[in-house]
């Protein structure tokens, strides 16, 4: 199921990466940079953080995307999130 979602997670964010930079999707990959390949500074990538919060649901703070380097970064901080919140409800449940 992880491995589903990362790949899901990944083609979110490779087409949010194309909407606000127009760097085309097919040329990115897990292992792309953001900075040295796709030479994203500050400001791009709030606009990427922002773009993915709008069309994806992705919530991802400014000082993550300032800290991650590639694009791996940013969809393994996305399943820990989604993963974390899916089984903290059940643990709440146990009394």
């Amino acid at each position: 199921m992880q491995s589903a979602f990362n790949n899901s997670t990944f083609q979110k964010v490779a087409a949010a990466i194309e909407r606000s930079t127009g760097i085309k999707a097919h040329g990115i990959s897990l292992s792309t940079q953001l900075g040295e390949d796709l030479a994203l500074d500050q400001s791009s990538r709030q606009k990427l953080a922002l773009q993915l919060q709008e069309s994806h649901g992705i919530e991802l703070s400014l000082t993550d995307m300032e800290r991650f380097a590639s694009i791996a970064d940013i969809v393994t901080c996305s399943s820990r999130q989604y993963f974390k919140d899916i089984q903290e409800p059940a643990a709440a449940m146990v009394v």
